[in-house]
């Protein structure tokens, strides 16, 4: 009797989460269904989130629970209570699809690291189940990003797409950077335009509005990262060719007439009550 003991004390904290998982995902369930009763304009929300989450087999919850009963059973009689030797092939194919769905609606560490137990099994017993668990990024990028969001948020850095995650980490400091780089350039666009093109009356009104809006967004964009401002001499320096080029493309002015160094400092270029005086 006491050989037992261990044994079956090794396999509780493994039923316990799959009755966690059992009992919430048949809760979700029945919250989802039951909400077209008090309103019947959520029926095709409820059908559709049924589906989504891959519930739209009604049957799911109760076949988790029917599975997870008879490995309770199991251990009550005394068999191995390693869950690895608890379940059989044709459980174990059945296993894995359902506690996936139901991570989906329990969302933890202890899930996690279940489903990867019983997903190493599979593999080791040679049963192919499809490997739906991990969202593909060349796939679905939407559902890859919020999986990884999910991973950190439980501390599972193990999980995470490293090389795909440490590429998009990069892409998003060059895509701040690319739009310090653009913004700053339409506004001394505008600026230039403002100053120096005195025949063009009709536009002028869009290009205030131009311009209050670059600064703005700059202003926002350097408050969510303040560590563009040391950088700003340098895009000035190199941008302003660019926009003063632009300035000439979008006016009739002789290139003569547009300074080859930027005549304003950053201050005025970025102050929001600062506009230069136009040029006779």
């Amino acid at each position: 009797m006491s050989a037992h003991k261990p044994a079956t004390a090794s396999v509780l904290p493994d039923l316990q989460v799959l009755r966690v998982l059992q009992e919430r995902l048949e809760r979700h369930v029945q919250n989802i269904r039951q909400a077209p009763q008090t309103n019947p304009d959520l029926a095709g929300w409820a059908e559709e989130q049924l589906k989504r989450q891959g519930l739209e087999d009604h049957s799911i919850p109760q076949r988790l629970r029917e599975l997870l009963e008879r490995l309770e059973t199991r251990v009550q009689q005394g068999q191995p209570a390693q869950l690895e030797q608890l379940l059989n092939v044709s459980e174990l194919t059945v296993m894995v699809p359902l506690v996936r769905t139901a991570f989906h609606v329990w969302s933890s560490r202890e899930a996690l690291a279940l489903l990867r137990r019983l997903e190493q099994l599979a593999e080791n017993l040679g049963v192919e189940i499809p490997d739906t668990s991990r969202p593909d990024y060349e796939t679905d990028f939407a559902v890859w990003a919020e999986h990884q969001a999910l991973m950190v948020q439980l501390g599972m850095w193990e999980e995470l797409d490293q090389e795909h995650l440490v590429e998009e980490l990069e892409a998003l400091s060059r895509s701040e950077h690319s739009e310090l780089e653009s913004r700053l350039e339409v506004l001394i666009t505008h600026l230039l335009k403002w100053q120096f093109d005195a025949a063009s009356q009709n536009p002028r009104r869009l290009w205030r509005a131009t311009i209050r809006e670059q600064r703005h967004r700059l202003t926002r964009l350097l408050q969510r990262n303040p560590s563009l401002r040391p950088t700003l001499p340098n895009v000035l320096h190199q941008n302003y060719p660019h926009a003063r080029l632009m300035a000439l493309d979008e006016t009739d002015l002789p290139d003569s007439t547009l300074p080859t160094i930027c005549p304003w400092t950053l201050q005025q270029i970025l102050d929001e009550n600062f506009l230069p005086e136009v040029m006779p």
